[in-house]
């Protein structure tokens, strides 16, 4: 098994965030990713991943979308820092 990076493992952990937040607000299990995430080979099969698309139902806000989609980007390092994704969060604050 190939050690990972920091940056590896920081990217890795963006995409699980990803996935968790896509789990929670359409109250789905992705077991597909679960295995692939926890394989010997996970830097190999990770760069060819792409994440599930939304379902119809429930809507989801443009915002969060696009958040969840960069959070299981193909691309681990298109992902963003876990600092981007609660900037982004927090500017959606409703006073």
């Amino acid at each position: 098994m190939t050690r990972l990076s920091a940056e590896e493992v920081h990217q890795r952990n963006i995409f699980i965030l990803g996935c968790t937040f896509y789990e929670l607000y359409f109250n789905v299990e992705l077991e597909q990713y679960r295995d692939i995430i926890y394989q010997s080979q996970f830097e190999d099969d990770m760069i060819q991943l792409q994440g599930p698309e939304p379902p119809s139902e429930p809507e989801i806000s443009d915002e969060l979308w696009q958040v969840i989609r960069r959070c299981y980007a193909a691309d681990p390092k298109s992902r963003p820092t876990i600092q981007e994704v609660v900037q982004e969060m927090e500017s959606w604050k409703i006073d």
